[in-house]
C-alpha cells in the first residue's frame, strides 16, 4: 500500500514508511511510528502520556478520545501544594509548569493505540512494534529539536536516575549527533504487543511513581470514538474533536472569522476573536463538568492511497520527572499544566482533562489532508493561520503556508503578543512595535514555540494519485 507521513522526526516518520512496506494501511503506519516517536521524540511523547486523534475511514469521519483522566486522591484531595514549580526559558519568553508525583494523571497512549488497532489495523502488533523496538535497542542520534527539548526540560528530569542514564552526558544533556539509547522502553513494546488491553496491568512492580488513585484509574480508563465537529471553510470542509479539545473550539472561532494578518488592524481583531474564543471555553468548559459531563506535545500525520487518514496529537506535557519502576515509561504532568488542570476539572474525578490537542482532517476538491501540531497553547493559533493561508489561496502550498511567520497572543502573562519575524516586512513589524511596544515579543527566527503543523495529503490530479504535504522545520520534522 502507499501512503504519506508527516511528523516530528525522521526516525518517526521511517517508521510509518516500514509499516507502509509492510502492506499496512495508514492507522498500521500510525501506530508503529506514534511507538517509535515514544522513543525518538524524547519527552514530546511516550506511553505515560495521552492524546487525542482525527480519523478518516470509508468516508466515515471520527475522533478518538485517548485524553487522560482525574484521578480519585481520597478524603485529603489533591493540592496544587505538593507540585514542584518549574520555570523553563524559551529565550525570548518564559513558560512556568509545575511537576512531581502530584501532577501525574492517567496514562492513556497504550489505550488509545489498541482502540485504533482493534478497530482499524491490518498488521500483526508484533510487526508494528520492530521500529520502536529497534531504536531502543540499537538507539538514534539526537538532532537540533531533541538537543533544545533535552537543555530545556532539565531542569525536570535531571534528577531522575533512568532519564539521566538515557539523556544526559558526563552530567549535561545530550548534544547533536550524540547517541541516545533508552534500551529499557524495548521490553514495554514487547508487553504491549503480548498483553494489549491488559499492558497496564501486565506492570506487576510500579514502585512509588503512582499513586493508587492513579493506578485505580487506569483499571477504570476506556478510550472512546466520538463524534467530530464540522467547519466549512471556503472549498473545504473541516473535521476537528469535540471536547475534551478545548483547542478545537479555539481553533474553529479563528477559523470562522477568516482573517488574514497582513496588517495592524487584521492583529488587533485577531486578538480580539482570540480573548473571545478564550471565553467560549470558559463557557464550553463550566458546562462540561457542571452538567457531569498543553504542554510538549507532538504530532503525526497520515494519509494513504485507500482514502484513509489519521491525525494523531499526543503529550507528556513536560513530564512529570518520574519514570515507572523497571520500566521506560515517562510520566505525564497534567496536573501540573494551567492549559489542562482546570479547577472544574480538578473537583470532578475520573472525568476528562481538557486539551489543546486540535488533530484534523480537511476535505477539499479531490483532496484530503491530515493535519495537526504540537504546541501547548500555541496549538489552536498555528492551526487556525496555517489552514487560514492554504484554503484563502489556491495558489499558496502547504509549505509556503507552514513556513511562513507566526503570531500568539499570549493572555496568561497581562498580555504579551509573541511573533515570528522572518517573513514579515520589516515596515509591518516596526508599526507593531511602535503600538504594541513593550507587550510584542519578536523571534528573529521561525522558532518550536509555535508548534510544529505537519501535513499529509493525497490528490486526484487527472485519474492519478499524488501525496503532499508538509512537515514543520520548527521542529525538524520529516515526511515520507
Amino acid at each position: 500500500m502507499k501512503g504519506r507521513i508527516a511528523s516530528g522526526s525522521l526516525y518517526t516518520s521511517e517508521a510509518g514508511q516500514f509499516a507502509f512496506e509492510q502492506g499496512g494501511n495508514a492507522f498500521d503506519a500510525l501506530i508503529s511510528a506514534q511507538l517509535a516517536a515514544c522513543v525518538a521524540e524524547p519527552l514530546l511523547t511516550g506511553l505515560g502520556g495521552s492524546g487525542l486523534a482525527v480519523i478518516k475511514h470509508h468516508e466515515h469521519f471520527r475522533f478518538l478520545d485517548m485524553f487522560t483522566t482525574m484521578p480519585q486522591f481520597g478524603p485529603e484531595g489533591w493540592s496544587s501544594e505538593h507540585l514542584q514549580k518549574v520555570v523553563l526559558d524559551f529565550g525570548t519568553t518564559t513558560q512556568s509548569f509545575h511537576v512531581g508525583k502530584y501532577s501525574i494523571t492517567t496514562p492513556t497512549v497504550p489505550q488509545g493505540i489498541m482502540a485504533l488497532y482493534r478497530e482499524y489495523a491490518s498488521l500483526p502488533l508484533e510487526t508494528l512494534i520492530e521500529p520502536a523496538c529497534k531504536l531502543a535497542e540499537e538507539g538514534f542520534y539526537i538532532n537540533e529539536m531533541s538537543e533544545f527539548i533535552l537543555k530545556l526540560l532539565y531542569p525536570i528530569y535531571s534528577k531522575n536516575q533512568m532519564m539521566c542514564k538515557w539523556y544526559t552526558k558526563n552530567g549535561r544533556p545530550l548534544r547533536t549527533g550524540e547517541m541516545c539509547k533508552p534500551i529499557e522502553m524495548k521490553d514495554d513494546f514487547i508487553r504491549l504487543a503480548k498483553y494489549g488491553e491488559e499492558f497496564w496491568s501486565a506492570l506487576t512492580h510500579k514502585g512509588k511513581t503512582l499513586h493508587n488513585s492513579v493506578v485505580n484509574e487506569i483499571h477504570k480508563y476506556t478510550a472512546k470514538f466520538q463524534d467530530v465537529h464540522e467547519l466549512k471553510i471556503g472549498n473545504f470542509k473541516i473535521y476537528m474533536p469535540n471536547l475534551p479539545s478545548i483547542g478545537g473550539i479555539i481553533t474553529k472561532e479563528i477559523l470562522e472569522s477568516g482573517r488574514s494578518l497582513n496588517n495592524l488592524e487584521d492583529i488587533k481583531t485577531y486578538i480580539h476573536l482570540s480573548n473571545i474564543a478564550m471565553n467560549k471555553c470558559e463557557t464550553e468548559v463550566s458546562n462540561l463538568y457542571c452538567n457531569g459531563g498543553s504542554g510538549f506535545t507532538t504530532h503525526i500525520s497520515v494519509v494513504d492511497d485507500q482514502g484513509s487518514a489519521i491525525s494523531m496529537t499526543t503529550s507528556l506535557g513536560e513530564t512529570s520527572g518520574l519514570t515507572i519502576s523497571n520500566t521506560g515509561i515517562v510520566m505525564n504532568n497534567f496536573l501540573g499544566e494551567a492549559d489542562v488542570a482546570h479547577p472544574l476539572a480538578i473537583q470532578h474525578p475520573g472525568s476528562r482533562l481538557i486539551t489543546m490537542c486540535t488533530p484534523m482532517i480537511l476535505e477539499g476538491p479531490n483532496e484530503t489532508v491530515a493535519l495537526g501540531s504540537g504546541g501547548s497553547s500555541r496549538i489552536p493559533h498555528a492551526l487556525s493561520q496555517v489552514v487560514l493561508q492554504y484554503c484563502s489561496d489556491e495558489d499558496t502550498t502547504w509549505q509556503e503556508a507552514i513556513h511562513a511567520s507566526r503570531i500568539f497572543p499570549n493572555f496568561s502573562k497581562n498580555f504579551e503578543l509573541c511573533i515570528e519575524q522572518h517573513t514579515l516586512a520589516q515596515n509591518f513589524v516596526s508599526e507593531l512595535q511602535s503600538y504594541f511596544e513593550d507587550s510584542l515579543k519578536i523571534f528573529e527566527s521561525s522558532s518550536m514555540y509555535f508548534g510544529g503543523v505537519h501535513v499529509a495529503s493525497i490528490q486526484t490530479i487527472d485519474g492519478q494519485v499524488v501525496f503532499g504535504g508538509e512537515a514543520d522545520r520548527r521542529r525538524q520534522g520529516a515526511i515520507l
